[in-house]
């Protein structure tokens, strides 16, 4: 009987691991044309959620309801995002040849703000994953919360530059890093999301 338990308990830990890594291999197919990577990552933090931390439905199924629901808001955020990095890299690229303290200046600051907005744009995307509201109150609510919560918003900070590190490091290492990431990630969201669900309720 214990042997049986043991058995099940790793083949479930494996199953686990399994639904992880094909977490990983969706979001890396759904973010192709970097305009989706939004879209991939609300699918992403949904799917993790619901399947592994809800224990209900199935990877593929939710993955890809969640992607078709959350395509328009998400990919609007992340277009915006993207937006604002390209021009941190091209103005980088205009100054690579001449040497400035104000524009290297200007560049880390840049560069800063960029890295600091990940987990506000993370909370962001995960909130599309999870509600269903207008846009206009989905980045009150975040920003809001991200406000309120600054100690949360540094934990996700230092987490994603982590990652962000390691990825640059190792990229072989992208499909197991990232939804361990978002495993990371959907406690500290839900956590911040409860004060939504007490506001609306009150």
């Amino acid at each position: 009987m214990g042997k049986s338990g043991n058995s099940q308990a790793i083949m479930d830990k494996l199953s686990l691991v399994a639904d992880y890594l094909l977490v990983g291999v969706l979001w890396l197919l759904c973010s192709v044309p970097l305009v989706t990577t939004g879209a991939a990552t609300s699918a992403m933090y949904r799917t993790v959620y619901q399947c592994m931390f809800q224990k209900e439905g199935y990877v593929l199924g939710t993955f890809f309801k969640a992607f078709r629901q959350s395509f328009f808001q998400s990919s609007l955020i992340w277009t915006g995002y993207l937006v604002l990095a390209s021009s941190f890299l091209l103005n980088r690229q205009q100054l690579a040849g001449s040497y400035s303290l104000l524009s290297d200046a200007i560049q880390i600051v840049l560069g800063i703000c960029l890295l600091v907005l990940l987990p506000l744009v993370v909370l962001v995307l995960a909130y599309i994953a999870r509600f269903e509201d207008p846009l206009k109150i989905i980045l009150r609510n975040c920003g809001l919360l991200a406000l309120t919560h600054l100690g949360k918003m540094i934990q996700m900070l230092v987490l994603y530059t982590v990652v962000i590190v390691g990825i640059w490091l190792l990229p072989v290492f992208a499909l197991v890093l990232l939804p361990v990431v978002v495993k990371k990630t959907v406690p500290i969201c839900e956590s911040l999301f409860g004060f939504c669900t007490i506001e609306n309720a009150s």
